[in-house]
C-alpha cells in the first residue's frame, strides 16, 4: 500500500483541496465592502431574490457603472436584458456578476422565457456577440436584486385562469 492509496486519504484530500479554493475565491473577491447606509435595503428585508455574494463587488470599478434597472430573461444560455427607461434591448455579457443574476433569475421565474425586473450595477459596451457585427451588451458588475411579479411600471396582475 503506498501512502496515495492509505484508509482516509481521499476524504483529507478532498477537505484540503475545498480549502484551497476558499483560500482562493476570498482573494479573488478583494476587500470587503464597508457598510453603507445609503444603500438599498437588503434582500432579505424587501422579499426579493437575491444573491447576496455578490455584494462584495464595488460599482467603482469603473466610471460607466451606473445603477440599470429592467426585465431580465435567460434563454439558451443567453442573458437579454431591456431597460425600463430607454426601452433599450442588450444582450448580457457572460461575465463579471452575469452568474448571479442567472441563479436568481433561475429561482424568481415564474416560468422559461418569463421576464422578472432585475436592478443591477453595470456598464454598456460595444462587442462583438455571435460572431455579428458590435453591439451594445451590458455587463453586470453587481446583481442587486429581482422582483418576480413586477415589471418596469409595478406589479403585475396575476394572469386570468379561464
Amino acid at each position: 500500500m503506498n501512502r496515495w492509496n492509505r484508509p482516509g486519504f481521499p476524504a483529507l484530500a478532498e477537505g484540503a483541496f475545498g480549502l484551497a479554493v476558499v483560500a482562493f475565491a476570498a482573494a479573488c473577491a478583494g476587500p470587503p465592502e464597508r457598510n453603507d447606509p445609503a444603500a438599498p435595503a437588503s434582500p432579505a428585508a424587501t422579499g426579493v431574490a437575491a444573491a447576496g455574494a455578490s455584494d462584495a463587488q464595488s460599482t467603482r470599478a469603473s466610471p460607466s457603472v451606473r445603477r440599470l434597472r429592467g426585465m431580465y430573461t435567460l434563454m439558451a444560455d443567453t442573458g437579454s436584458f431591456v431597460e425600463c427607461r430607454s426601452g433599450q434591448r442588450l444582450v448580457v455579457a457572460t461575465e463579471a456578476d452575469n452568474a448571479a443574476l442567472e441563479r436568481a433569475y433561475l429561482q424568481a421565474r415564474a416560468g422559461p422565457g418569463i421576464p422578472v425586473l432585475a436592478t443591477v450595477d453595470g456598464r454598456v459596451e460595444s462587442r462583438v456577440f455571435m460572431e455579428g457585427p458590435k453591439r451594445p451588451m451590458l455587463v453586470v458588475e453587481r446583481f442587486v436584486e429581482l422582483r418576480a411579479g413586477y415589471d418596469c411600471d409595478g406589479p403585475v396582475a396575476p394572469a386570468s385562469r379561464r
